[in-house]
């Protein structure tokens, strides 16, 4: 059966749709991927969650993306263990815990907040869910879908396409707080919602007027300071949500600006990332194809108060940079900037000492986020030890002979590239997820 998507004609960050195309019903088929965005890993490594966008608006906005969860040992989907959520997603983020996963979705303007459960037989994050109104996990994520925050009538809206997401985990009078920060790419609010407790029906939010076109947030380490890059200016702006002692979400301090170009007044950032001891900020642009270093130093540096950022470098990239990724080389303290190039269909490796690009990852279509397992317990530590990086290609196609607009049938891929510097691989892709 073939419906129309009510006048949902969207012209996507990535690509144009053109004129309004039907949806299919049932829902998406949950065993591949579908125009894939947001990654996730889960911080034991077993498990990697990929948001599937729905772009060429195929299904229902409703219920047209999926969340598939990734076994990381087979690159297998777990189907049954994938949630569905609403269009064009954007974000995903894990609380502290990693017992919640956070999704910004355009369709409908929505936080998805979802548990991160373990399915019988298998490993801890091996399920993201919702509950039903029995209590029983569930598929389905319309329970679990906050466009008014709380989910009552009456309740603060979030704004018109939220994308760019942070989530931080504090503790206000014994109670542990998920605070989410989010950004928007049509207007110039920040947001930031507080779950008490990891709690829906608790949740509370304010947003305040910051930064237009919000593409990506970045927590600067060691604090509570949420930096935000938008694709409509050529700065970066930097706050702090205030979440009072009941554990509510009550004022958004603005705290200062860092100005990325002074011949530009839109640089359009994309990605935003820190260095791991938070002395240092990554940023890239599209105007130009760009990634700029910042040093944070004190304002004064005789008793090392206060805080400047000192741009030490511009590396100049290949076409259209999206997300930056910050990866500890394995057996050192050298870290490597990962920057996927969307338009050339590579990754570049840039030396932030050197300021230059030492290496270029060649790419199927489209490459557009990016993680790796620097992080997680028991990889990556020495070089011999298993370490990877997983990159989406949003425009993948299956065949060769086909592009995405011919197959009707779902797209896009996650390439698994090698880093582990003792392998004959090494910076190269090893396989792919579909």
């Amino acid at each position: 059966m073939l419906k129309y998507s009510m006048g949902l004609c969207v012209v996507g960050m990535l690509v144009s749709l053109g004129g309004c195309e039907p949806y299919e019903e049932p829902l998406p088929r949950r065993d591949r991927l579908n125009f894939p965005i947001g990654l996730e890993l889960h911080p034991a490594g077993k498990y990697l969650y990929v948001v599937n966008s729905n772009f060429d608006s195929r299904y229902s906005p409703e219920q047209g993306g999926t969340v598939s969860v990734v076994d990381t040992d087979t690159f297998e989907l777990l189907p049954a263990q994938s949630p569905f959520i609403p269009s064009f997603g954007g974000s995903i983020k894990l609380n502290d815990s990693a017992t919640k996963a956070y999704i910004t979705t355009r369709s409908g303007d929505n936080l998805v907040v979802l548990d991160v459960q373990t399915a019988k037989g298998l490993s801890a994050g091996s399920a993201l869910t919702c509950p039903n109104e029995d209590g029983a996990a569930s598929a389905d994520s319309s329970a679990c879908a906050l466009h008014r925050i709380p989910d009552t009538k009456g309740s603060p809206e979030l704004d018109s396409d939220p994308f760019g997401l942070e989530v931080v985990t504090v503790e206000r009078g014994g109670v542990l707080v998920d605070v989410a920060a989010i950004s928007y790419l049509t207007d110039n609010l920040v947001s930031a919602v507080a779950l008490p407790g990891q709690s829906r029906e608790a949740a509370s939010m304010t947003s305040a007027p910051l930064l237009q076109g919000g593409n990506q947030i970045a927590r600067r380490p060691g604090t509570l300071e949420m930096y935000v890059a938008g694709r409509s200016t050529n700065q970066v702006a930097v706050f702090t949500p205030y979440i009072n002692a009941d554990g509510t979400a009550e004022a958004i301090f603005s705290r200062r600006t860092v100005t990325l170009n002074t011949l530009a007044t839109t640089v359009d950032s994309r990605g935003l990332a820190f260095g791991s001891n938070g002395k240092r900020l990554y940023v890239s642009t599209r105007r130009p194809d760009a990634l700029h270093i910042f040093d944070l130093v004190p304002t004064d540096l005789e008793d090392g108060s206060g805080l400047k950022h000192e741009l030490r470098d511009v590396v100049i990239l290949d076409s259209q940079p999206s997300d930056v990724h910050v990866h500890r080389v394995p057996g050192s303290n050298e870290e490597l900037i990962f920057v996927p190039c969307y338009d050339d269909n590579n990754i570049q490796v840039v030396d932030p000492e050197l300021g230059s690009v030492r290496a270029v990852i060649e790419l199927d279509e489209a490459p557009y986020d990016f993680i790796s397992e620097a992080s997680v317990s028991g990889r990556c530590g020495v070089p011999g030890e298993s370490c990877r990086g997983y990159v989406s290609l949003f425009s993948d196609s299956p065949e060769l002979s086909t592009s995405c607009d011919d197959t009707g049938s779902g797209c896009g891929s996650v390439a698994v590239i090698e880093l582990d510097p003792a392998s004959d691989r090494y910076l190269q892709v090893i396989a792919k997820i579909r």
